[in-house]
């Protein structure tokens, strides 16, 4: 069975007018909630295969640490543009093209995006928007506790084409 877990970037700085949107970093606050999330994701054995990524600095960054943390090779993450301002059929689209040796896949960017996927996927209904990357706060929580980071790809019509990832 297939695995796919969302995630929204780590806090990144305020806007800056001097900074362009997609080369924002983490702030110091990011970087902490990239670690803690890394150690959750240990504690409930969901170690990713692949780590897929928007480019945008502050979502790479997010990726790096996570990998970091987790103790995995840098080729374990991929870095795609289309993630950075992408919707649901993007997102969708991206996670359809990942091959089948991997079982387990994490997917992070931006919202809307990313949080759109999220309440389209989620079992039971909608869960919200997809805080940044705090296991803390109550949107995580509740996206822990429901088990939506383990929304289990079965391939299903009529999203499915026979792909690995039919979510």
């Amino acid at each position: 069975m297939k695995r796919l877990t969302l995630m929204r970037h780590a806090d990144a700085q305020w806007k800056d007018p001097e900074v362009d949107d997609f080369a924002r970093p983490l702030n110091r606050r990011g970087h902490s909630e990239a670690e803690s999330m890394a150690r959750r994701l240990t504690e409930l054995k969901l170690v990713p295969d692949l780590i897929v990524t928007s480019s945008a600095r502050r979502a790479a960054q997010t990726a790096e640490i996570l990998a970091d943390e987790l103790s995995l090779l840098p080729r374990t993450i991929r870095y795609e543009e289309p993630l950075y301002l992408g919707g649901v059929q993007e997102i969708l689209k991206l996670a359809r093209t990942i091959g089948p040796r991997v079982s387990h896949l994490m997917i992070i960017g931006h919202n809307p995006g990313i949080s759109e996927v999220a309440n389209l996927l989620a079992p039971g209904g909608e869960i919200g928007g997809l805080a940044t990357a705090d296991p803390e706060s109550p949107a995580v929580r509740q996206w822990w506790k429901s088990k939506v980071d383990e929304i289990n790809c079965r391939l299903r019509t009529p999203l499915s084409s026979g792909m690995p990832f039919g979510c």
